[in-house]
């Protein structure tokens, strides 16, 4: 599994120099002028190419083997050291590493060492580089020392927990389905996501991720404006849509004086006991006086 190493300036406004140890041994770094990201995943073999950095498994033929003590004792450990530095000038790019994976002893086939994978393609090497002395004021030392040490430890997970770090019936770790697109019948219902359930993004392990950027405002459509609006600004009332959709479908508009004929309450005639609606007229006809309109439709005024 390929990883990089990613580090940060957070304004300084000192320059500094890095160097990274894997495993003891020692690759190069990058520079960071007093402020932001720098990143480093793999070791350069050319101009335009490199060998990225990886974790890996070890064989039956490298377990058991014997190595110095600065490996045995840096075995398992990802180390970056940060320098503060003063530039002086420039000079030509030092020249490209041999890589060789040192055996480690204590190791079994199975466990896990850091090893560099397949030459890849690479963004080409700059012409120069810098010849830098001690940031601190007065120092006399060839070589500037290291301001911070960052150390990441990693283990085999069977390591974890032969050592009670992690429970014996660990579950696995439970992968999140990929989201399914949606048919055209939900298209516009908005999308939903169980809020225990992470967002994952693939292809990681195999280069760094981008840096996020907020996504971009809806537009707004140019299209007629809604009902529900005006050009001042001002929302219509219900009132008035309720009497564009009444006598928009055929009903005559009522004047003053039939308005005050229509009657909530149906009109009771006959013998006591039966009620009798009056039908076959429509609830806006102007009736004569003394007879009421029967039909409950609801009067806006």
């Amino acid at each position: 599994m390929a990883f990089a190493v990613y580090w940060q300036d957070h304004g300084g406004k000192t320059d500094t120099c890095s160097f990274i140890t894997l495993d003891g041994i020692t690759v190069p770094g990058r520079f960071l002028l007093g402020n932001g990201i720098a990143y480093r995943s793999g070791v350069r073999t050319s101009k335009t190419t490199e060998r990225p950095f990886i974790f890996q498994q070890i064989t039956e033929a490298e377990a058991g083997g014997f190595s110095s003590d600065a490996s045995s004792r840096d075995a398992g450990m990802v180390t970056l050291r940060i320098k503060k530095v003063n530039r002086v000038s420039t000079r030509p790019p030092d020249p490209h590493l041999a890589l060789s994976t040192s055996k480690q002893s204590m190791l079994r086939p199975g466990d896990h060492r850091v090893g560099f994978g397949d030459e890849v393609p690479s963004f080409e090497q700059l012409g120069y580089t810098w010849m830098v002395r001690p940031f601190e004021p007065g120092s006399t030392a060839k070589t500037p020392s290291t301001y911070v040490t960052f150390v990441f430890r990693y283990r085999s997970r069977e390591f974890l927990r032969t050592q009670g770090i992690i429970p014996e019936n660990e579950p696995s770790p439970v992968s999140t389905p990929s989201p399914q697109p949606s048919s055209s019948a939900h298209a516009g219902a908005p999308n939903r996501r169980i809020a225990s359930a992470p967002v994952t993004s693939p292809g990681y392990a195999t280069s760094p991720p981008p840096f996020i950027t907020p996504a971009p405002s809806p537009t707004i459509s140019s299209g007629p404006a809604s009902p529900a609006s005006s050009s001042t600004g001002r929302p219509s009332s219900s009132r008035s849509s309720s009497k564009s959709s009444l006598y928009g479908s055929g009903h005559r508009m009522p004047t003053a004086d039939t308005r005050r004929t229509v009657s909530m309450r149906p009109t009771r005639t006959g013998s006591p006991g039966q009620r009798k609606t009056e039908t076959g007229k429509t609830p806006l006809q102007p009736q004569t006086k003394g007879i009421n309109n029967n039909r409950p439709d609801v009067n806006n005024d």
